[in-house]
């Protein structure tokens, strides 16, 4: 597209937005992840679709309901008793501009302020809890990365590209430590894509894959439970999907500014040779259950004061040798169902309960609210009909 037709739709679309604001509108550019962010925190009030004698053409939902939108949603962000509004304007996809929301002139400032604070609560996620080798080599081959080198790289034709794998079995903190990444990103002020499975696929059919592996600015882009496109080629050799990644990660076309994480519960021989390769993948970093220092942190990092007054540590600690990540939430969720149920903090209960699951895939005793019913209706059965119940 020629520039003056460029700057023609971006005059077009602010000016909609400007008739939708209703004064003179500033864009506002935002990555797809700090727009989610964004759009939780304000109160949609409706949309519109653009005007017919613009250059862009408009699909509105109108009254039938279906969800095709291109056009301007009108948002409103709370401010006392001066509300201030906001519009996100979603361009065709034909169009080669980007989406992005626009503001009023005047408030331009206090949404700016409304958007740092937004991400500055990025760093209220904690810190993985993960053994401190780990925790380092993750930061420096992720964060770190990003944060220096490029420009040396770059002077000796060096890609600034990096691969690295997360495997484990599921619960032992891959999600915690991409959680923590993301957080990071935002507070640096770089890109954070996930990408599913689902949505590599769509690319590949769509001829559209190139946008999933080079963000508009460095980042990080998360390929989150890709086993199937991992895994050891079959007889037949590597899948057309699998074809794809690989000559993404390691093409024709050069890749800078861009770290690749891929997560799997796969084991690393299980891992196809050709993704090993580095280049790739420069990076496997494995994560196994965690010890009994790690579970301790847990607790008493992650868990609310109440739960970490009413019990000893120590002994929890102790007591889930062999439990995941997960399967430690899951002890701390029945704490708290069997508080609420019976104002008691119900230790012993709670960690032979999960025990009991591990057992067998069914529980031996009932799990969560209202279990002592359960227990008495069963108990009733035995007796006979002429039983009562409390």
């Amino acid at each position: 597209m020629k520039l003056a037709a460029y700057q023609r739709d971006i005059d077009f679309c602010l000016t909609e937005a400007a008739s939708a604001l209703g004064a003179p509108a500033h864009a506002v550019y935002l990555d797809w992840d700090m727009s989610q962010q964004l759009r939780k925190k304000l109160k949609f009030v409706g949309r519109r679709g653009f005007s017919d004698s613009g250059p862009l053409m408009s699909v509105d939902d109108g009254d039938r309901g279906h969800s095709l939108f291109s056009g301007i949603e009108i948002f409103r962000m709370s401010r006392g008793d001066d509300p201030i509004p906001l519009a996100f304007v979603s361009v065709p996809g034909a169009v080669t501009i980007c989406d992005f929301w626009a503001v009023r002139a005047c408030d331009a400032r206090a949404v700016y302020r409304f958007v740092r604070r937004m991400v500055r609560g990025g760093r209220a996620e904690p810190p993985p809890v993960l053994a401190e080798s780990l925790r380092q080599r993750l930061y420096d081959n992720t964060i770190g990365f990003l944060r220096r080198g490029r420009e040396l790289l770059r002077r000796y034709d060096v890609a600034a590209k990096r691969g690295v794998l997360l495997l484990g079995e599921p619960g032992n903190g891959k999600t915690m430590a991409c959680r923590h990444l993301r957080a990071q990103c935002l507070r640096r002020g770089l890109s954070f894509r996930t990408v599913t499975v689902g949505q590599f696929e769509r690319a590949c059919r769509e001829g559209d894959i190139d946008k999933l592996f080079q963000p508009k600015r460095p980042g990080i882009v998360l390929f989150d439970d890709f086993d199937a496109l991992l895994t050891l080629r079959s007889s037949d050799g590597l899948g057309s999907n699998q074809t794809t990644l690989l000559g993404q990660l390691d093409g024709v076309r050069a890749r800078h500014d861009v770290v690749y994480v891929f997560t799997s519960n796969l084991h690393v021989e299980r891992v196809d040779l050709a993704l090993r390769r580095p280049g790739r993948i420069d990076v496997v970093l494995t994560f196994p259950r965690p010890d009994v220092d790690l579970r301790r942190r847990l607790i008493a990092e992650r868990w609310h004061a109440d739960i970490r007054a009413a019990i000893d540590i120590d002994r929890a600690a102790s007591e889930t040798d062999g439990l995941s990540f997960a399967e430690l939430e899951e002890v701390r969720k029945l704490l708290v169902m069997r508080f609420v149920e019976g104002g008691v903090w119900d230790w012993s209960a709670a960690i032979d309960a999960i025990r009991a699951r591990n057992r067998d895939v069914r529980p031996r005793q009932p799990i969560g609210f209202a279990a002592h019913v359960a227990r008495d209706v069963a108990a009733a059965r035995q007796e006979g009909p002429a039983a009562q119940l409390d």
